[in-house]
């Protein structure tokens, strides 16, 4: 009898248990979304990455990044690719994000602003500090 009880309450703890975010999912190809949730805008954020040769590239734009909210997902085509930043014009200056986000393959990756995220000020001019 305890035997069944255990097995009825392990049922309802899978049962009830669901997650209203988005979960890593495996899929055919590499995407990334970015989920935001501090009092702030970044505003005309947009994805970049760097190259061998130090140079910033442009991986999508993502547009106002708002508190509550995730980014719409960007599909990655370049194979090597591995870390993305987060570059934005907040508010009257241009940051990028000080974490790097690493990149999990054939995954839809969840990529999460925190209160621990700092920014950079950085020159929007420089093509080795902002993407294009």
């Amino acid at each position: 009898m305890k035997k069944l009880i255990y097995l009825f309450f392990i049922v309802c703890l899978f049962c009830g248990c669901s997650e209203s975010d988005p979960v890593e999912q495996t899929q055919d190809y590499t995407s990334f979304i970015i989920w935001h949730n501090e009092p702030i805008t970044l505003i005309n954020s947009v994805a970049g990455y760097f190259d061998s040769e130090g140079y910033c590239h442009k991986i999508d734009a993502l547009g106002d990044l708002t508190q509550g909210k995730y980014s719409k997902e960007i599909i990655v085509t370049n194979d090597t690719l591995r870390y993305v930043y987060i570059f934005s014009d907040y508010p009257l200056e241009s940051y990028r994000t000080d974490t790097v986000f690493i990149l999990k393959k054939n995954t839809k990756n969840i990529f999460e602003i925190t209160r621990n995220t700092h920014g950079m000020r950085i020159d929007k001019n420089d093509p080795k500090q902002y993407p294009y």
